[in-house]
């Protein structure tokens, strides 16, 4: 080979070594930029819609047949029904007597671990009553209207058809149907 050839691989090699690292790096900030948008910003407290898909994605690393079994929120703000930690438990077909709960505080998965759990699953279906409206709906029956609201879970009825929100009360737990 001609000293012309050697250089003019050595210019292509660099060119095509710099040409990865620019698409690699745009191909990772747009990732990140997803993973931003992917869970909105109000001040840490987000609501648990907001975050399932989240979990999700991390309980199919568990077990590709995962599904929702339980949702459990940690102090709530009184009207909105968003909080700052979420707790999500996944039942999988592949996996009897086992659950896997997700936490989930300030935008971030903060804990994942495999539990003992009896239940089943069901996936939350696309029209369920967001949170805030079933609060609103404690707030609204008489002698709820100035109650603490000290949480939310959802559970699904025994059929694995209807989602229930359980709303916890200073007075005790409601149930509101969420579908």
């Amino acid at each position: 080979m001609t000293i012309d050839k050697i250089k003019i691989y050595r210019i292509t090699g660099i060119v095509l070594f710099v040409f990865i690292i620019i698409a690699s790096a745009l191909t990772l900030s747009s990732v990140r930029s997803y993973q931003r948008a992917s869970i909105p910003d109000s001040s840490g407290l987000v609501s648990a819609t907001d975050v399932s898909a989240v979990a999700l994605a991390a309980a199919k690393t568990w077990s590709p047949d995962a599904l929702l079994a339980y949702v459990n929120s940690g102090a709530v703000e009184q009207l909105g029904g968003r909080a700052a930690q979420w707790e999500f438990i996944f039942v999988a077909s592949s996996k009897k007597g086992k659950g896997y709960r997700v936490t989930i505080t300030d935008h971030t998965i903060t804990h994942q671990e495999e539990i003992s759990y009896q239940g089943k699953g069901a996936p939350l279906p696309p029209s369920m009553l967001p949170e805030d409206i079933a609060i609103k709906r404690v707030r609204a029956m008489p002698g709820f209207e100035h109650v603490d609201i000290l949480g939310v879970e959802a559970v699904h009825g025994p059929s694995g058809a209807v989602w229930y929100w359980g709303v916890k009360t200073s007075k005790g737990v409601v149930s509101v149907e969420a579908k």
